[in-house]
């Protein structure tokens, strides 16, 4: 079956608590706790597919691992084709407290490659996109990324962690493999050498040195900024709607509307401001994965040109 996006490698469950009391040590504390599954990718691709397109998740997880089945179940009730790699160590995890914002993360490494499944993947897919997220510069983590940046199918995306833009010699080795980049100010400023808040569309032209096509990255509160080796950029502003909540998943939701506009044959700036707009909706929302529909991003864009 044909999928227009192909993405990996992040999913795993979450834990949610909430009405957690003060701590003393010791003390045994009793809270309400929400289990669903979260990862960059999988909001990448929740973002296609609200905008109707159809993605492909494969998923870097652990072998036989218990929680293996929670990311099963849960992808199959968000009716997200997937594809789960018994590849890590052990299946990754994520805790939450929303109230405190404080996020826990186990990331067990990457113990081998399956480049051919992934090769049969792209193949049967035969993408318009292929998307890495979340890349960090562990060298493992980094040869699993080259399988799905594969040469011969869709646009190669990279959204790199700021611990690899950090790393610049291993970042512009694995950039040489990507089209795009996909980046938050902090991953664009650790590469740099400067404060997030100096970033500017001249910025961009030191990533687009490396031999990407496409740069973009997300200012949170500030919008966004892109540019492409054609001439082409835009400084887009960030869209309020309603009360922001929290920053976490917008990024993921902007890329993932972003190339679900594209998909739909929305031009770049259109797509670009559509996206923008999505992610406005997401941060007013709580959790990683609530991405709103695209008809709520229609209803805002048109709210917007009446007034």
């Amino acid at each position: 079956m044909n999928y227009e996006v192909v993405v990996g490698f992040s999913v795993n469950p979450e834990i949610s608590w909430t009405k957690v009391p003060a701590f003393r040590a010791g003390q045994k504390l009793s809270a309400q706790a929400e289990v669903a599954i979260s990862g960059t990718s999988l909001d990448v691709c929740l973002g296609v597919q609200a905008c109707g397109s159809r993605p492909l998740l494969i998923g870097a997880v652990g072998l036989n691992d218990p929680f293996n089945m929670v990311i099963e179940v849960g992808l199959q009730k968000q009716d997200i084709a997937h594809l789960l790699l018994p590849v890590r160590k052990r299946t990754c995890l994520a805790s939450i407290e929303p109230e405190t914002e404080r996020h826990l993360s186990f990331k067990p490494p990457v113990v081998k490659v399956e480049p051919a499944i992934v090769e049969s993947a792209l193949k049967n897919a035969k993408p318009e996109f292929q998307v890495v997220t979340g890349l960090m510069s562990d060298r493992n983590e980094i040869a699993l990324a080259e399988t799905l940046l594969a040469n011969g199918y869709g646009i190669k995306v990279l959204n790199p962690r700021e611990a690899l833009t950090a790393d610049k010699k291993t970042f512009e080795r694995v950039a040489a493999l990507a089209d795009w980049l996909f980046l938050n100010r902090f991953e664009a400023a650790a590469y740099l050498d400067c404060q997030p808040n100096e970033l500017t569309l001249e910025s961009l032209k030191s990533f687009l040195a490396l031999g990407v096509k496409k740069v973009i990255v997300t200012c949170d509160g500030d919008g966004a900024l892109a540019a492409d080796c054609n001439g082409w950029s835009v400084q887009m502003p960030s869209f309020h709607f309603g009360e922001k909540v929290g920053d976490k998943g917008a990024g993921d939701c902007l890329l993932g509307f972003y190339l679900g506009s594209l998909i739909k044959g929305y031009c770049l700036n259109d797509a670009f401001q559509l996206a923008i707009i999505a992610a406005g909706i997401k941060v007013t929302r709580p959790g990683t994965t609530n991405i709103p529909s695209f008809k709520e991003v229609l209803a805002q864009v048109a709210l917007k040109e009446v007034g």
